[in-house]
């Protein structure tokens, strides 16, 4: 299995507190998303990725339930 890391340069955050997380668990792995609210755009198109990767257990299932946290705001800070 390839991998691939993003290098992009990201904004660096304040504290942790603006560190917001998203977990999913789904056929016996963790997904685990971690970001700034203004990075939500790209954790949008890293989910679809990660769904429309043949090679990772991830499905389109497992993205909809990311995609419907991510709307309903209804992710954690690191902090709790």
């Amino acid at each position: 299995m390839n991998s691939r890391i993003d290098t992009a340069p990201k904004p660096e955050p304040q504290d942790c507190s603006d560190i917001f997380c998203i977990g999913i668990e789904s056929h016996g792995e963790t997904w685990v998303y971690l970001f700034i609210e203004d990075e939500i755009p790209n954790v949008m198109r890293t989910n679809g990725r990660w769904a429309s990767n043949p090679e990772l257990s991830f499905t389109w299932y497992d993205a909809a339930i990311v995609t419907k946290q991510l709307h309903e705001g209804t992710y954690s800070t690191l902090e709790g």
